[in-house]
């Protein structure tokens, strides 16, 4: 059985361990944004035991502007997923496909935006600890393996994309900017 060779890996209990001492620790947990940790192509069980347990123990859990689904196979995770979603105090999506299958379920959600689109930068909403980054030249660029995730793009080899993110980060690096790389998926 998959689920119990996956909690029973040694170091992935001790991060299990880990994570449940955190959630213990604290009153609020926010999972904000993140990818399509449930869904049948990419069905994320440590993710969905974090939110899980917090939902068991009784913390408010926050889900901003995920993907979701889809969830089709009639299978635990399914269950578990619904479940979870169900109970959680705040629930937001980011795309209509992923609301439809919402619907489907009769999951209560809030509609928001992909973050990715949230590029309306105002200066005077910049908290001031952090406004004197305004005087460097810099990016964040976050790599990712579209290839490995998304249906879309299985097709396509790594090294294509690889490539690109290269291309990408020479480019801003020929206009004298400082490039900060943050992982897509971490924590």
């Amino acid at each position: 059985n998959f689920f119990l060779k996956y909690f029973f890996n040694r170091s992935i209990l001790k991060n299990l361990v880990k994570d449940l001492s955190l959630i213990k620790e604290n009153d609020l947990i926010i999972s904000a944004p993140s990818g399509p940790n449930i869904g049948d192509s990419y069905s994320d069980w440590a993710y969905l035991w974090k939110i899980y347990v917090s939902v068991r123990l009784g913390k408010k859990v926050v889900i901003y502007s995920p993907s979701i689904g889809p969830l089709n196979k009639e299978n635990y995770f399914k269950q578990i997923a619904v479940y979870c979603l169900k109970n959680v105090n705040f629930l937001s999506v980011r795309e209509p496909v992923t609301e439809a299958y919402l619907n489907d379920l009769k999951i209560r959600y809030f509609s928001s935006v992909d973050t990715v689109f949230l590029d309306d930068f105002k200066l005077d909403r910049l908290p001031v600890e952090l406004r004197f980054l305004i005087q460097h030249r810099y990016i964040v660029f976050v790599p990712n393996q579209l290839y490995r995730y998304f249906p879309e793009y299985y097709h396509i080899d790594p090294s294509v994309l690889d490539s690109l993110y290269l291309e990408i980060l020479k480019t801003f690096k020929n206009e004298d900017m400082n490039i900060v790389l943050l992982p897509q998926l971490f924590g």
